[in-house]
């Protein structure tokens, strides 16, 4: 196992279209036990790969694995750079019924800018663990305009969404400066520890201070 993990994120360095086809193919046939090795190398080959019948193919496959390598095929499709991995990353939103599925795809869809509708849409999920991954991948491609809703899901009754939303704000503030402060100066006075520190960590990342500079 230890040989066939190594030579796993070998080719998850270097592999591509060739690799991730071979790969995608193993994927299909393996055991269980093989399946989260083979995945680690997809990943990594996808992230590279450009072939544009890939992604459907990779999809095909989905209803056969279980739950570790349905994620593993949902992220390789997020890390793939192409128009076509981020159209079937979008149609599986309505597919999905899993919340593993649907918040493994609410991660996987910060690697598409083109997402950002979709991603705006996980953020009000029924399961607040996806709403969670939402949040945080709204950070990543979300504009100045999203920041009112996030600033509302600091108020969420769970903490993971409320901490990620703090934590967004903070970065989407880094993109465009000075947006998002006061919802951040407010996190510092939250009951729930994670919120504020995430509140402290995203002014110290975005460079902000409070009102007079009393925090």
């Amino acid at each position: 196992p230890e040989v066939r993990l190594q030579a796993s994120m070998s080719l998850g360095r270097v592999a591509g279209d060739a690799g991730a086809r071979g790969l995608l193919s193993r994927l299909s046939v393996a055991s269980e036990q093989d399946r989260a090795a083979l995945g680690i190398a997809f990943s990594g080959a996808m992230s590279r790969a450009r072939s544009e019948d890939l992604p459907a193919k990779a999809v095909a496959l989905l209803d056969t694995l279980g739950v570790p390598g349905r994620e593993v095929l949902i992220e390789a499709l997020g890390r793939m750079p192409t128009a076509s991995a981020a159209r079937e990353l979008d149609r599986l939103t309505g597919r999905l019924a899993s919340p593993d599925d649907r918040r493994k795809l609410a991660e996987a869809a910060a690697g598409h800018a083109t997402m950002l509708p979709t991603i705006r849409r996980m953020t009000n999920d029924l399961d607040p663990s996806v709403q969670a991954n939402a949040v945080w991948s709204l950070g990543v491609t979300g504009e100045a305009a999203d920041i009112g809703s996030l600033e509302k899901l600091v108020q969420h009754r769970d903490v993971a969404v409320a901490a990620n939303a703090v934590a967004s704000i903070g970065r989407i503030s880094v993109r465009h400066r000075g947006a998002g402060v006061g919802a951040l100066c407010a996190g510092l006075d939250d009951g729930r520890t994670y919120v504020r520190a995430n509140a402290l960590a995203a002014l110290a990342v975005s460079g902000q201070r409070c009102d007079k500079g009393e925090k």
